[in-house]
């Protein structure tokens, strides 16, 4: 578990984590369930700001004890062990060596030796290294954590996004980015083409402003990446400011399958957002020393704001499906909408059930005694 209290200050971490915590260990348990290999690379390892002596507020750390913890599950449950391996990457040479010093440490899960490097000039090393157990059932997870927009231009990692079976999840500083995107110096012109593996990025947000300019830019990285790593699905979450009502950075996560937007949306994003919440009210308490330490947060809040916003931008998308179509399978709408952020399956189920008790839809194909339409069921939405 992650103590919340090794994140003061930095709670925007915390969240992170969390997703990443929370997915892994689907991740792990969905691969591991009929034997095989997890390939876990972090790119940038770090450790940075650790709170604790034994990095556990670490992802290197963080993703090794989730692993282990699902492998352990899995063997409770008869099902073969999970072979997991594990390669970090970090270019400081202090932080590179604390993180060996602590990996020495570790005994029960195959962790290669941390290269001392550039993400970008390790892309064949982490190719080699995900393709080392192609005889066995194999799965690789990269994660990209830098702590700025360099050092990972897109056409350089574009062979790490595109191996397969693969997925990854970047950390796109959106608050750095948004403030310097539009510079017009030469040197943050071809900083943000190397971003974005394009010199056309700018027109996709021309004239915006505000929240409305930062989706654009945030869903044209997205776009990028999609296109690139030939990702079926690219999905955005809004980590926030933990004083202020803005963003701090997005995390970026592509996947070739239905079953991972899932599993991001409903088992990694979902209580990750409600953890901040929390999270957030906390760091604002240590501010205010007007606001009692029982007292619960007042009123609607920035997050219900941004949630009501992409809320009502997928139902809209549904919507525009069913009324094209007529008849649409749930999945299908199930998909557009968990590609927006804060969206999840059972937010989709409940609008389905709102619109059907007011007399706009109808289901086909439930069970005699089904109530609600389900992923992976062949269940009819139709617009009457």
């Amino acid at each position: 578990m992650l103590d919340i209290n090794w994140y003061a200050g930095r709670e925007q971490t915390y969240v992170k984590h969390l997703v990443l915590r929370r997915y892994l260990q689907k991740l792990a348990y969905k691969k591991g369930w009929y034997d095989g290999t997890i390939n876990y690379v972090d790119c940038f390892a770090g450790p940075w700001q650790h709170a604790d002596e034994e990095l556990k507020d670490t992802s290197p750390f963080i993703a090794i004890d989730e692993l282990r913890a699902a492998r352990n599950g899995l063997l409770e449950h008869s099902r073969p062990p999970l072979s997991i391996r594990c390669l970090f990457i970090e270019k400081d040479l202090k932080a590179w060596a604390l993180l060996s010093q602590k990996l020495r440490d570790v005994g029960d899960v195959e962790v290669e030796r941390p290269i001392n490097g550039e993400f970008e000039e390790n892309v064949d090393a982490i190719l080699r290294f995900a393709s080392a157990t192609q005889t066995r059932r194999n799965f690789s997870f990269f994660f990209i954590d830098p702590t700025g927009w360099s050092g990972y231009a897109l056409n350089t990692i574009a062979p790490v996004l595109r191996h397969e079976p693969g997925e990854v999840l970047i950390n796109f500083m959106t608050s750095f980015v948004i403030r310097f995107i539009d510079s017009d110096r030469p040197e943050d012109i071809e900083s943000f083409s190397r971003l974005f593996g394009s010199k056309e990025y700018r027109v996709r947000w021309a004239g915006l402003t505000g929240i409305d300019r930062e989706d654009a830019i945030v869903e044209t990285y997205c776009k990028r990446v999609r296109e690139t790593g030939c990702f079926k699905y690219v999905a955005r979450s809004t980590i926030l400011d933990p004083i202020s009502d803005r963003t701090h950075f997005h995390l970026i996560y592509g996947t070739r399958h239905i079953e991972g937007l899932r599993v991001f949306r409903n088992d990694a994003e979902r209580p990750a957002g409600k953890a901040q919440e929390q999270a957030r009210w906390q760091a604002r308490d240590r501010q205010s020393a007007q606001r009692s330490l029982f007292e619960g947060p007042i009123g609607r809040s920035y997050s219900d704001e941004l949630r009501d916003r992409y809320h009502g931008q997928a139902r809209d998308r549904m919507m525009t499906l069913l009324k094209k179509n007529r008849r649409v399978e749930f999945d299908r709408l199930e998909e557009e909408a968990l590609l927006y952020p804060l969206m999840n399956t059972q937010e989709v189920k409940d609008w389905l059930v709102r619109l059907k008790e007011e007399g706009v839809v109808k289901f086909e194909g439930l069970a005699p005694k089904g109530r609600v339409p389900q992923p992976g069921t062949n269940h009819l939405i139709v617009l009457l």
